[in-house]
């Protein structure tokens, strides 16, 4: 299984939209009113786990380097310091434990994919979180 995400606001902070489709032709969208730009491309991974069933192999590709870095090299660090950096809670952090709670419960790797560069699955990732950005209240 393969699936694309984006997030975004505009402005930043401001309102925002995240989505996701994936291989199988499954997609979803959603906004939030007032959010951050790392918070919807956040939301837009967790909610494409949430949807797969327990242990399903898939590729998860975002063009937010936070993102990817952040579930693939910092993660481990993070939850050693129970999620402080500083002596202050990681920004992001009940999405980043939900996030690694999926981890857990699929099989899945998380790969960069450079934004706005003409890739068919980023460019309808980005498509619904415009449209998520636009249903927000």
């Amino acid at each position: 299984m393969e699936i694309w995400t984006d997030g975004g606001c505009s402005p930043n902070p401001g309102k925002g939209g995240w989505g996701w489709h994936r291989s199988d032709g499954m997609e979803a969208c959603g906004g939030d009113a007032c959010t951050t730009n790392n918070r919807m491309e956040l939301t837009a991974i967790l909610e494409a786990c949430k949807a797969l069933p327990d242990g399903t192999p898939a590729t998860i590709y975002s063009d937010s380097q936070y993102c990817v870095n952040g579930l693939t090299i910092w993660s481990a660090g993070w939850a050693k310091k129970n999620w402080m950096r500083g002596g202050e809670e990681i920004p992001n952090r009940p999405l980043w434990i939900a996030l690694e709670e999926q981890k857990r419960r699929l099989r899945v790797s998380f790969k960069w994919v450079r934004g706005h560069n003409g890739h068919e699955g980023n460019e309808k990732a980005d498509q619904l979180a415009t449209k998520g950005r636009k249903m927000a209240s």
